[in-house]
């Protein structure tokens, strides 16, 4: 059986929106710093139907970002600190992972008003 990555919940993530923006417009972007920005931005924001998403991309639920009691590490500690200025400002941070990837499509299914035709299964 092949190893999950983080990698592959990205690439899940990222055919969804490819599926997503062919039939509905949005914006997405994949924020990169390279050391000359601030860490912590979400792996990807979306704007799609007056929603801002930003999307960060985990291997699983085992993350203090949705575990509080688990001790963060120096780039959760980031994440959180952005994710919390994301949702301050009205966006929606949401942490995606490979046990929860179909209710992410689920979610984009609502906001977007149809089925979408994407296997999502790791």
């Amino acid at each position: 059986m092949k190893k999950i990555l983080e990698s592959d919940v990205k690439k899940k993530v990222k055919a969804l929106l490819d599926w997503v923006g062919k039939r509905v417009p949005i914006y997405t972007m994949t924020p990169a710093t390279f050391g000359y920005g601030e860490s912590g931005h979400p792996d990807r924001l979306l704007y799609i139907k007056g929603y801002l998403l930003g999307i960060e991309c985990k291997l699983d639920g085992n993350t203090s970002l949705l575990r509080p009691e688990l001790k963060p590490t120096q780039s959760e500690k980031a994440q959180k600190i952005m994710l919390r200025r994301l949702r301050e400002a009205g966006g929606y941070p949401i942490v995606v992972h490979k046990d929860n990837l179909k209710e992410f499509k689920v979610l984009l299914e609502n906001i977007i008003g149809m089925s979408i035709d994407v296997k999502v299964d790791l």
